[in-house]
């Protein structure tokens, strides 16, 4: 979602679609973004205290 005043919503669909893979783009075979180690909403972490 993108907000603002002045947004030309024609031109950031038209820059968005570009950015998109098109029919017979390879894709990378490894995740250029591996996934980063989170805690889940039960967890806390060390520096966390109970309030």
């Amino acid at each position: 979602m993108f907000i603002g005043t002045g947004l030309d919503t024609k031109a950031l669909h038209a820059a968005l679609t570009d950015c998109l893979a098109g029919p017979g783009e390879s894709r990378p075979g490894d995740d250029p973004f591996p996934a980063w180690d989170t805690f889940g909403i039960d967890e806390a972490c060390d520096h966390e205290h109970a309030a």
